[in-house]
């Protein structure tokens, strides 16, 4: 499984994602990815978003909340 990957839905709990778009934007020394999914189960959609410093490093949004 990929590490961005979700493993269930976080409206429903389902297991049936499919991945839809990834977006980037450039915001000073970091990118923000956006994955986006789409839940077959419930037919919620629901992102994450992943910040790539300028460095290299990988953070979720959640790590800023910490």
């Amino acid at each position: 499984m990929e590490e961005n990957s979700p493993l269930f839905c976080p409206y429903c709990g389902g297991a049936r994602l499919l991945e839809g778009e990834i977006s980037e934007v450039p915001l000073g020394q970091q990118s923000w990815i956006i994955y986006q999914w789409n839940c077959e189960d419930c037919g919620e959609y629901f992102n994450k978003v992943v910040i790539v410093m300028a460095e290299g490093e990988t953070r979720s949004l959640q790590d800023l909340w910490e």
